[in-house]
């Protein structure tokens, strides 16, 4: 705490709130009288916080606005984050500025943003790892979509699950929803290096714990592969050159160059089927796909 320079309290709810979050300010400033404390607060509570006389600097969350709110704070160089008033967008604000040290709810479903996470879910993904002999830096295969998106063959993925474990030497997890194990299950038994089916075997929270401490994790368009963004770990992800699924609408958060798509050009063959395999999607080579799973290993 003492190399601590700048920290932020957030508390964007109403006047009362405000009020009542301010002897924390106090109690820093009493600790670590060298220390800058800001406030991130709605325009309207902000004359009252630059009356108090333990408050270095306010930012108005109305003026900087959700979407910049990231990027102010980066420039702010804040150290450390406490969240007193708990908010999805703004937890993942924090993690994108960088803020090292991020404090906040661990009952939540985005409290895995946070440093100080939720104590029993850690140990559960501690205890589930170990009892499958993992460690970290495993690779992550998320063969499904839940219907939403058009996929990868399974052979396709069985076939890289096989590299990666025989050539790369990696530890290579399945995930999936509960319904999809007979997906994993085929690719299980399509690769001749088994890799480890957690499908069905994981709550939301868990899989974000897992996926935190995965090197890559590879999927097609689904909501996991934005999961795997928000926890900071890399992606290498599988579209089709359809209008209606292409990357530059649902690909991963500012990763372009993360997506492999067999062309680039409109595929008007497979835009009109209604299966989630297609011609497009088994045309995107399995040695591209290791290529880009090794250059983010490496």
């Amino acid at each position: 705490m003492n190399s601590l320079r700048r920290i932020l309290l957030a508390r964007t709810d109403r006047l009362g709130d405000v009020i009542l979050a301010t002897p924390a300010a106090t109690a820093l400033k009493q600790t670590f009288p060298e220390l800058e404390v800001f406030f991130l607060a709605r325009r309207y509570t902000a004359g009252i916080l630059e009356m108090h006389p333990h408050v270095d600097g306010i930012i108005c969350l109305e003026e900087v606005g959700t979407g910049a709110l990231a990027s102010r704070l980066k420039k702010c160089g804040f150290d450390a984050v406490v969240a007193l008033f708990p908010r999805p967008q703004q937890a993942w604000s924090f993690l994108q500025a960088g803020i090292p040290l991020r404090v906040g709810t661990g009952y939540r479903w985005y409290s895995f943003l946070y440093n100080r996470r939720d104590p029993a879910v850690e140990l559960e993904v501690t205890r589930l790892l170990a009892a499958q002999g993992l460690k970290d830096g495993f690779v992550v295969l998320h063969p499904g979509s839940g219907g939403s998106a058009r996929e990868w063959p399974p052979e396709h993925f069985a076939a890289l699950a096989h590299s990666l474990v025989a050539v790369q030497q990696r530890q290579v997890v399945l995930t999936g929803h509960e319904s999809e194990r007979g997906l994993t299950q085929r690719i299980q038994q399509l690769a001749a290096k088994k890799p480890i089916d957690l499908a069905g075997r994981l709550t939301l929270k868990q899989l974000a714990g897992v996926t935190a401490r995965a090197a890559v994790f590879v999927s097609n368009s689904t909501g996991p592969l934005h999961l795997a963004r928000m926890v900071g770990t890399p992606v290498v992800a599988f579209y089709p050159p359809i209008t209606a699924c292409r990357p530059e609408r649902w690909g991963p958060y500012g990763r372009r160059a993360d997506v492999l798509m067999s062309q680039q050009e409109e595929c008007f063959r497979c835009r009109n089927s209604r299966l989630q395999g297609c011609a497009c999607m088994q045309a995107i080579p399995v040695a591209e796909a290791l290529r880009k799973v090794e250059e983010k290993l490496s």
